[in-house]
């Protein structure tokens, strides 16, 4: 439990020593707390990064590899209070043995509420550094 206790206040102690450098382009703006689908839990430790990594930047949870909700975007909510959203994603298609395709989901709403948590001055940057062609 010692180890656990100590990666948690590693974590803020990154974070925060990061908000100080004097470069604001090195500063953690936003921190993505992500959750498989799959696994259908919610881990004690993911909730308590959630909320130690609060203290100092926004929160967003993410549930990663969407495929069927089925309520547990409701039961990471419970669980991460102090996310300001949680956003169900797919990063990328799948195609089943049958044929059917899930295409990608969730980028968009993701990088959108992104967008609203990063501070005004470094907006430009977020949006450069962008990868992802949504299209």
């Amino acid at each position: 439990m010692a180890n656990y206790a100590a990666s948690l206040k590693a974590h803020a102690v990154v974070c925060r020593g990061a908000q100080q450098e004097r470069d604001t382009n090195r500063h953690i703006h936003v921190c993505w707390v992500c959750v498989e689908e799959d696994l259908r839990r919610v881990e004690v430790a993911e909730s308590d990064l959630a909320r130690t990594m609060a203290e100092a930047v926004p929160v967003v949870g993410v549930i990663t590899k969407a495929r069927a909700d089925r309520g547990f975007r409701a039961v990471v909510q419970e669980f991460m209070p102090a996310a300001h959203n949680v956003v169900r994603v797919r990063a990328l298609r799948e195609v089943f043995d049958d044929g059917h395709v899930l295409e990608p989901m969730g980028l968009r709403e993701l990088v959108e509420l992104t967008m609203t948590l990063v501070p005004e001055g470094q907006r430009r940057a977020f949006v450069a550094a962008q990868k992802v062609d949504i299209d």
